[in-house]
């Protein structure tokens, strides 16, 4: 398992120009985030608490991150990698 450092989020938010060189590399990071906060230990966990206590619930409506995949597709994050961690915050 990967673990997720605390200043991650904050290293991912911090932006120098926005070249075309930046923006892949932000696309990156916010991917390997998002990717790390996905096999942690503590989503598993909370993942499974939710599906014990919410048995009979789809998955998906526990966890909305479509709009996090779509920016991902989309390229928002490289441009605006601080959108990922408002983003983050956003999933209930």
């Amino acid at each position: 398992m990967m673990n997720i450092s605390a200043n991650t989020l904050e290293d991912v938010a911090e932006t120098g120009s926005l070249d075309q060189t930046d923006a892949v590399a932000n696309k990156q990071k916010c991917q390997q985030v998002f990717f790390n906060i996905l096999c942690s230990e503590k989503f598993v966990s909370l993942c499974n608490l939710l599906c014990e206590s919410f048995q009979g619930i789809k998955v998906e409506k526990l966890f909305d991150i479509s709009q996090i995949n779509s920016k991902m597709k989309n390229g928002v994050y490289g441009q605006s990698p601080e959108l990922l961690n408002q983003d983050l915050q956003q999933v209930p």
